[in-house]
C-alpha cells in the first residue's frame, strides 16, 4: 500500500503531488499546531489497524468464519 491507500487526505495527512504542494501542506501543519495534533492522532489510530496484532485477529476471524458449520 503507499499513500494514497494509507493515508486519508485530510484526515490522516495529506495527499500531494508537487514539491509546491508538499511545502504548501507542511507550511500548514508548521503553521497550525491545533491540526498537527489532529492529524497525528488520527494517523495513529489509522495505525492500529495495519499492527500485526490487529492483523492477526482478522486471520483469525476470516478462518473462523471460513471453517464455521452452517
Amino acid at each position: 500500500a503507499g499513500q494514497l491507500e494509507t493515508v486519508a487526505d485530510g484526515v490522516t495527512g495529506f495527499h500531494w503531488s508537487t514539491l509546491e504542494e508538499l511545502v504548501d501542506h507542511t507550511a500548514t501543519l508548521l503553521d497550525d499546531p491545533s491540526l498537527r495534533h489532529e492529524l497525528s492522532s488520527a494517523a495513529a489510530a489509522s495505525a492500529q489497524r495495519l499492527s500485526i496484532g490487529a492483523c492477526g485477529e482478522r486471520v483469525k476471524q476470516l478462518v473462523a468464519e471460513v471453517t464455521a458449520d452452517d
